[in-house]
């Protein structure tokens, strides 16, 4: 049976990896107002386990939930889909 079956994958922008073995991802979730019938952007900063540390700044990766591994942390880095890195 794959355990990965009822797991939510998520997509963001890495924010931040001064932390060991953690990055911040900025995830955008697309809303609709229930009333007024818009749709809006929320932002979360979520904290995802990078366990070899390849994520760099400003890439864009998917994650996936786990068992919690800390306080905060209740994801864990699958895979990196854009390098978004620009040389100055």
């Amino acid at each position: 049976m794959n355990k990965n079956k009822n797991k939510k994958i998520f997509f963001g922008k890495v924010l931040s990896i001064k932390n060991k073995k953690t990055i911040i991802v900025l995830v955008k979730i697309l809303k609709k107002h229930y009333l007024y019938k818009k749709f809006f952007f929320k932002k979360k900063k979520i904290l995802v386990h990078d366990e070899y540390e390849i994520a760099k700044l400003n890439n864009i990766v998917s994650f996936i939930s786990c068992k919690p591994i800390s306080k905060k942390k209740f994801w864990i880095l699958k895979d990196i889909i854009n390098n978004d890195t620009k040389s100055n």
